[in-house]
């Protein structure tokens, strides 16, 4: 019992870290996987999106351009 309050802090100090990790995506999964669907049913060749939360921004780029490349 004596090492709970060090372990307890140890635990509360870890939690952010672990959050960060877990919400590194701005772009829900349901999102990213209706995008995919679309590219491989030939909706669409290629797509961006761009997601701003708060202070957080991220483009993101998915299929192939005309000559082939990724959307960049």
């Amino acid at each position: 019992m004596k090492h709970l309050p060090a372990l307890l802090a140890l635990a509360l100090a870890a939690l952010p870290l672990a959050a960060a990790a877990a919400d590194a995506s701005l772009l829900p999964p349901r999102v990213e996987t209706a995008i995919h669907d679309r590219i491989h049913a030939g909706e669409y060749p290629a797509m961006a999106v761009a997601v701003v939360d708060g202070a957080r921004s991220h483009v993101y780029a998915f299929g192939t351009l005309a000559d082939g490349k990724a959307p960049d």
